[in-house]
């Protein structure tokens, strides 16, 4: 990929590489579109011959699967879809649950795509930039469409035009990445925000990050404390081929479970199947999807050291929110401004991976699986809001007191 696109970065200027007589050889530069497009199309097809090759081995050394090779590779082309959130249709119902670390997988393809384009195309300003986004990200699109035609078949069915709307999006954040670091001008795009803007989003990515740390090391803890229950039910598929695919997809939906750790930890839990919900008070869980990852659910009330657990974390998080910079000590105005901006990043923010991290996941009692969106977006922020405005009072108080103790003296 890097011979097709590290050429010269005009396709207008052309540039003269000999000179024989009066003749001059130019070389041909593929215009922007072209080289979008062959971005979008290398990196749909690196991740969709990954997917292709594991479907394939699996169906290759299962003896007693009846399905066809066509079938196999028609069921990568429905992960990779999936991957994307994209609806898939299914007798009765819908699955919509992304494995997020697939999702992850074919970002950073698509973005290591699109830098190569930026890079030699000679992106100088955030308009070039925007142009590079558009050019990987319609065709990407277009891609989704199409393999999300020719993936349906009778038992999943993606929806062709939520692939189109999903593959766009997906791109167009991973593009942007892409676009932003082969050019050079993720500083320049940084320095343009506001600065409030800017001390908001380093607050909410501090404490983001804490309640993300911790619910990886508690997700992580959790399934190996679920050991016995999560390989009682990766025996229910009796062929070695079975299990391996079972396992591969369980692998790819633990950031999925990371984030429902997160929610667990806020206290706003998450559904686990229609009217079941799982939370630090209590469980109420029913049919789950039949994986190891959904063995670790709890079934019963946290126990003190869970809750513990979750307790610091959420103080922690609360903790970095509120404490002030040691370069440049703010005033309590500027604290609480920077906060609130925090806390409407947040907001967002944790709605957003919510919506990523559940969804439907089949018919019946699976219809609704995963955080709810608004209520861990909701718990996360006044959690950490609150924290963080108690480390601030406090902050404050003891400057006014050491003042007064300097007056005195």
């Amino acid at each position: 990929m890097s011979d097709v696109l590290d050429r010269a970065r005009s396709s207008a200027r052309g540039r003269p590489t000999s000179t024989k007589g009066a003749a001059t050889e130019v070389e041909v530069v593929a215009p922007l579109w072209a080289r979008g497009a062959f971005a979008a199309a290398w990196s749909t097809a690196v991740g969709l011959a990954v997917l292709l090759v594991v479907s394939l081995i699996v169906w290759a050394a299962d003896s007693q699967s009846t399905a066809s090779a066509g079938g196999a590779m028609r069921f990568a082309a429905v992960l990779w879809v999936a991957a994307h959130r994209t609806p898939l249709q299914v007798p009765d119902g819908t699955i919509a649950i992304a494995p997020l670390g697939l999702t992850v997988l074919l970002a950073l393809l698509l973005a290591r795509a699109t830098a190569i384009v930026a890079r030699t195309t000679g992106c100088e300003d955030l308009g070039s930039v925007a142009a590079v986004v558009a050019s990987v990200t319609a065709p990407y699109a277009v891609i989704a469409a199409i393999l999300a035609t020719v993936a349906q078949s009778g038992g999943l069915r993606p929806i062709t035009g939520a692939a189109f709307v999903t593959g766009a999006m997906f791109a167009a954040v991973a593009a942007t990445a892409g676009a932003l670091r082969g050019s050079g001008l993720t500083h320049a795009a940084w320095d343009r925000l506001p600065l409030e803007l800017k001390s908001g989003l380093r607050v909410a990515g501090r404490a983001g990050g804490v309640l993300l740390a911790g619910a990886t090391v508690v997700t992580i803890v959790t399934l190996l404390a679920h050991t016995g229950a999560m390989s009682k039910t990766l025996n229910g598929y009796g062929s070695g081929p079975g299990k391996f695919a079972v396992v591969v997809i369980s692998l790819l939906l633990v950031p999925n479970a990371v984030l429902f750790g997160a929610s667990y930890l806020t206290g706003a839990g998450f559904a686990a199947g229609s009217g079941a919900s799982v939370t630090v008070a209590g469980s109420h869980a029913g049919a789950v999807p039949a994986l190891p990852v959904f063995a670790a659910v709890p079934h019963a009330r946290a126990p003190w050291p869970v809750l513990a657990v979750a307790i610091m974390i959420m103080l922690a998080s609360g903790v970095i929110a509120g404490w002030p910079s040691a370069v440049n000590r703010p005033t309590v105005r500027e604290q609480l401004r920077t906060i609130a901006i925090a806390a409407a990043i947040l907001l967002v923010g944790a709605a957003i991976v919510g919506a990523l991290a559940g969804g439907p996941a089949g018919p019946g009692r699976l219809a609704a699986v995963g955080p709810s969106p608004w209520q861990f977006a909701v718990a996360a922020t006044v959690e950490i809001s609150v924290v963080g405005l108690i480390v601030i009072a406090g902050h404050a108080w003891i400057d006014q007191a050491r003042a007064m103790l300097r007056g005195r003296s």
